[in-house]
């Protein structure tokens, strides 16, 4: 595939996030411009429990999880959704909400089983209830849509069940950061979404929430690494064959 560097979106991208980077490492330790309003707490800004208040802040004011609610958090192992669970489970007891994970897994790396008991032993760390699905056939082609739909499909109907009659006060929460915030506009930008609809992600959608928006890749590795908490990488994150990893390896700075 020819590079993301080459394409005419993609330069005007660069150009862009170049810019406004400079601003973005002032604020908050990263490389990314992130929304003013909701600003990307570090360790250095405001501390360790600093970045843990303010996610409880957004739990509840952007996430609408209050008390008595069920939240399931999709857990797969690596920095982001790490940080989400513990995260999650210093907020448990000043919200008190019910605390589940669920992980998937897709049997497509050599890692995989080591991943998902990994997961295991932090939720148990957090007496979470642990819900792993594992991917019985892996497509010839169309890997990515098809793993996507199949995690939104089996998430959801977990939610159902665990929820029963409260399913309002249900939701699957995401650990989706600014930095990914940043890569879904690219993302979108460069395959020619109009600009009226040329929008991130939402802090809430339906039942899926994310609480991790107003915080940058480089805040939550600091907070990790402060509290000497341990995740994994997944190697597909570091080859280009897929559009997003392009964008991040090659186009965002």
């Amino acid at each position: 595939a020819p590079s993301l560097l080459r394409t005419p979106h993609a330069c005007l991208c660069r150009r862009a996030v170049q810019r406004h980077a400079p601003r973005a490492v002032v604020r908050d330790g990263g490389a990314f411009p992130l929304p003013p309003a909701r600003g990307a707490p570090t360790v250095a800004d405001g501390g360790y429990d600093e970045l843990s208040r303010r996610f409880e802040r957004s739990l509840q004011a952007e996430c609408s999880v209050g008390h008595g609610a069920t939240v399931l958090a999709l857990v797969s192992g690596g920095r982001d959704s790490v940080a989400l669970l513990h995260l999650l489970a210093r907020a448990q007891p000043a919200l008190g909400f019910a605390l589940h994970v669920l992980h998937f897994n897709h049997q497509t790396r050599a890692e995989c089983d080591s991943e998902e008991a990994f997961v295991r032993d932090l939720a148990e760390r957090h007496n979470a209830a642990f819900h792993v699905r594992r991917l019985e056939r892996v497509p010839e082609s169309g890997l990515q849509a098809h793993t996507r739909a199949w995690r939104r499909t089996e998430s959801t109907a977990l939610l159902a069940r665990l929820a029963g009659e409260t399913a309002s006060d249900a939701v699957i929460a995401l650990g989706h950061h600014a930095d990914d915030d940043v890569e879904t506009i690219l993302l979108k930008w460069l395959r020619g979404c109009h600009v009226t609809r040329l929008a991130g992600m939402r802090a809430r959608d339906g039942p899926f929430v994310r609480p991790l928006l107003g915080v940058g890749k480089e805040a939550l590795t600091r907070w990790l690494e402060a509290g000497g908490l341990e995740w994994r990488e997944d190697s597909s994150n570091a080859t280009p064959k897929y559009k997003r990893n392009r964008i991040r390896l090659e186009l965002v700075p």
